[in-house]
């Protein structure tokens, strides 16, 4: 990734990283865990799956990375068998527990599947805005 951002001339802090599925898990555990060098400029969750949520712990950040994260997450309701509403809120009181470290802004999407389609297009272009 690092040779992608130098390559376009762009540094982290220019980065919305953006995962769907399982995707979004990793991506929230590059989040969570530290593993990004450098802050990004947002990072956009649909339907996350993460193994365990409730044992997600937030490490410290790396020197240099004491800002808060953008954080959006976006959950298909009611129709998401793959999110149920039991898994939704414990996920989102894990990130909301993260305050200090993340500005976390849930979403829904009204009517939405587990799926990636024009609602979810919509729905990345307004947090996209928010982010950058």
């Amino acid at each position: 990734m690092q040779r992608a951002l130098s390559e376009s001339n762009l540094d982290w802090d220019a980065l919305v990283l953006v995962g769907f599925g399982k995707g979004g898990g990793i991506a929230l555990n590059a989040l969570v865990n530290k593993l990004l060098p450098k802050p990004v400029a947002g990072i956009i969750l649909f339907s996350p799956i993460v193994v365990f949520p409730h044992r997600r712990r937030m490490r410290q950040p790396k020197q240099g990375q004491e800002d808060q994260a953008k954080l959006f997450t976006f959950w298909g309701r009611p129709a998401d068998p793959s999110t149920p509403d039991s898994y939704c809120n414990l996920l989102a009181q894990k990130l909301e527990s993260f305050q200090e470290e993340l500005q976390y802004t849930p979403e829904i999407i009204p009517d939405g599947e587990h799926v990636f389609d024009k609602k979810s297009i919509a729905a990345l272009t307004k947090a996209i805005s928010s982010c950058i």
